[in-house]
């Protein structure tokens, strides 16, 4: 019980799961929108698709340390290239499904 209560009161990581779980609620609500169906909801489980939630989760990352532990800390230097490496993968591969798209269509 007490691991449950340290990981709960552990600011960054409820900023990461936080952002994670947003965005991947976003998805489902959109989902809906889309399908015009409630069974477009069963897209808060997916991989894929924006809002991207390990860019969200990165990010979300990033900000907290800083707000934590302020621009000169290691913390930030890390997480802010962890978060430029997550985020220049994820604009590759979209940009090369992109161009795989258009050659299978």
């Amino acid at each position: 019980m007490k691991v449950f209560q340290e990981i709960i009161s552990n600011y960054v990581f409820v900023s990461i799961g936080l952002s994670w779980f947003m965005a991947q609620f976003i998805k489902g609500i959109r989902g809906i929108f889309k399908e015009k169906s409630i069974k477009g909801f069963r897209r808060i489980v997916t991989n894929g698709g924006m809002p991207s939630s390990h860019a969200s989760s990165v990010s979300a990352l990033c900000v907290a340390s800083v707000i934590m532990y302020g621009f000169s800390s290691f913390q930030f230097a890390f997480s802010f290239l962890f978060a430029l490496i997550v985020m220049n993968d994820a604009l590759g591969v979209r940009y090369e499904t992109g161009k795989h798209s258009k050659v299978l269509k």
